[in-house]
């Protein structure tokens, strides 16, 4: 028997022999909290037409749908301080956009200059 959280599941076995248990089915070991959710008929019905299409349940498409929508929260708060730290330490070595950072328009179309300028700005700030 194949179960999602990885456990044994003898004793389910014997009592529930006439389930294929080549196929993996959900098993919980944390608490679980229900929710209830209100929907029209119309789309229940075809909520439950694909959902069987998929060999799943209504319940198991919420469950995973909820569970991703959880994940990509955690990843963007992640990204978001991520994200802060990299502007604070950009902050906190000085860098930023300066003006006297700027090149002039000879500057600017000068490439080899302008090269050599920003390996001499970048020597600078390693000191």
């Amino acid at each position: 028997p194949v179960l999602f959280c990885g456990t044994d599941c003898s004793t389910l076995e014997s009592r529930y022999k006439d389930l294929d248990w080549r196929l993996p089915i959900p098993c919980y070991n944390t608490p679980m909290k229900n929710i209830t959710i209100s929907i029209d008929e119309e789309t229940h019905r075809l909520a439950c037409i694909r959902a069987e299409e998929m060999d799943t349940s209504v319940a198991e498409l919420v469950h995973q749908y909820l569970t991703d929508f959880a994940a990509d929260a955690k990843k963007s708060e992640r990204e978001r301080r991520r994200r802060r730290e990299v502007i604070a330490k950009i902050r906190s070595n000085g860098g930023g956009l300066r003006m006297e950072d700027n090149l002039t328009r000879e500057e600017l179309y000068d490439r080899v200059a302008a090269r050599s300028a920003a390996e001499d700005a970048k020597r600078e700030r390693h000191r």
